[in-house]
């Protein structure tokens, strides 16, 4: 129900409101310094698709954790990590129409040094940061380089598991890629199903259900067997819902 809804929504934002530093960082349990970059971006991403979608997002705690995104990338990448989450960051904030060159074509020249196969999240990132920023050919370029990875490297510092990459995937494909949904997207859906069905956390559940969303909402818009999907949930005693 909608009231439902907005009630949860209510609440989080005000968690957030609390929980955001003068910086524009959001600390685990307070207004500190105790924060997680990529739970920054995370959050950050959150309060868009929130606006996107008509919700009451607070737009003074979303601009502040722009100006957050816009600090964290202001350096080069110094490693794969770093990279990823500098083109996620560069993607939230072309997702705000917000254009950031020198970075991009920093983490641009950083993934493009490196050798080995080209199947982290940083790529796909920064191809649909390319496609919001109307670069298509750059965008085309990354994405050409990408391949899946089959086993997925987990790490916890990085907020990263099999779950969360194949998720991440499929949700930034469907928005920006949807010709490549029917050579990608069959595979992505039985992993995520898979995965839904062995556990999952709370991050790897948000990001689940953003994933399904874009490719349902992608495959309403251009034609697919799959336009609607419903997701079930069971409560501590086992009962579904």
């Amino acid at each position: 129900p909608q009231d439902k809804a907005t009630a949860s929504f209510d609440r989080a934002f005000s968690v957030l409101r609390q929980r955001q530093n003068e910086n524009g960082a959001f600390g685990y349990w307070a207004a500190n310094s105790f924060n997680s970059p990529p739970l920054d971006v995370y959050i950050t991403l959150m309060l868009t698709e929130a606006k996107e979608r008509g919700a009451p997002a607070p737009s003074d705690v979303r601009e502040k954790a722009l100006a957050n995104l816009k600090q964290l990338v202001a350096s080069p990448p110094t490693d794969l990590n770093d990279a990823r989450l500098k083109a996620q960051a560069l993607y939230v904030l072309a997702r705000n129409d917000q254009t950031a060159p020198a970075p991009t074509a920093a983490v641009a020249d950083w993934l493009g040094r490196q050798k080995g196969a080209a199947n982290d999240l940083a790529y796909v990132y920064l191809a649909s940061a390319y496609v919001l920023t109307n670069s298509k050919d750059s965008a085309q370029k990354v994405m050409s380089r990408f391949e899946l990875a089959s086993k997925p490297a987990a790490d916890s510092r990085a907020f990263t598991d099999e779950q969360l990459y194949r998720a991440q995937v499929l949700y930034l494909v469907a928005k920006h890629f949807p010709e490549k949904l029917d050579a990608m997207g069959p595979a992505l859906l039985k992993q995520l199903t898979e995965g839904l069905a062995s556990g999952v956390h709370s991050l790897s559940a948000s990001w689940t259900l953003f994933a399904l969303d874009a490719y349902a909402s992608t495959r309403e818009k251009t034609g697919g067997l799959l336009t609607h999907l419903t997701v079930e949930t069971s409560d501590a005693a086992g009962k579904w819902k």
